[in-house]
């Protein structure tokens, strides 16, 4: 069983804090924001039933319907959900921001939400149009508050790790990172300060990165898909000596 307790911008594995929190509700499990008494938001928490046989991430704290709870996707253990990734907005009093696996009846695209003001938003696709393929172990991350994800798709065996930023009202359409032909999963990512990222993937060959940076400083807004307008090129990090 796990807890964690997102105070700030990414989640924290807090273990031993499991009793003493939440008491007689350690037997089950939840994705839930914290709300004072006049609705504004404290923090999230995630409590996990970490059982090989009886896994346990999205359900709902019995008894606890009328405190200061907020659950998100509390049927997504019945549906198969998978674990979330959060990143918190640290311009907007923290309020987090969700991406998770979620099933969709025939295989797994990713689903999100975020907190608006007093409540969860409604759950919602990040494509709209579903892609062939398991959509997997998204990251998540916040720059000037706009969030980055990034993921792999298992298309038939072979792993693929994409991209998508939010723009204004919804998420651009995936962006390839990794390259053509080269099995690539479990993605990590870094967002620098002039707003190019960083992408981290494993290959059978050992860690592979990219730079994934918006061309000629296009804009990123939902009148203009800034997808066709993003490169990818071989990231190489350098050391303290300035040496590649």
């Amino acid at each position: 069983m796990s807890v964690h307790l997102c105070n700030c911008r990414r989640a924290f594995t807090v273990l031993a804090l499991l009793v003493t929190l939440l008491g007689g509700f350690a037997a089950h499990a939840a994705v839930t924001a914290e709300v004072d008494p006049l609705g504004n938001y404290v923090r999230t928490v995630i409590i996990a039933r970490a059982s090989v046989s009886d896994m346990a991430i999205w359900s709902d704290l019995p008894g606890m319907e009328d405190g200061p709870w907020r659950t998100l996707n509390p049927m997504g253990d019945l549906n198969g959900d998978m674990w979330p990734a959060m990143v918190q907005d640290p311009n907007m009093n923290n309020y987090p921001w969700i991406v998770w696996s979620r099933f969709n009846g025939r295989d797994y695209d990713l689903g999100w939400s975020r907190w608006i003001g007093q409540s969860w938003n409604q759950v919602e696709w990040l494509e709209t149009q579903s892609q062939l393929g398991d959509d997997l172990d998204p990251q998540i991350d916040i720059d000037d508050s706009r969030p980055y994800v990034v993921w792999w798709t298992d298309e038939g065996g072979m792993g693929r790790v994409y991209l998508s930023i939010y723009l204004d009202s919804r998420w651009m359409g995936r962006r390839l990172v990794s390259d053509e032909g080269i099995d690539s999963r479990f993605p990590s990512l870094a967002i620098n300060p002039d707003g190019s990222v960083i992408v981290t993937y494993e290959t059978a060959q050992g860690s592979e990165s990219k730079i994934v940076a918006v061309e000629g400083g296009a804009s990123i807004n939902d009148a203009l898909d800034p997808v066709e307008n993003l490169t990818v090129e071989d990231y190489q990090p350098t050391n303290l000596d300035g040496q590649k």
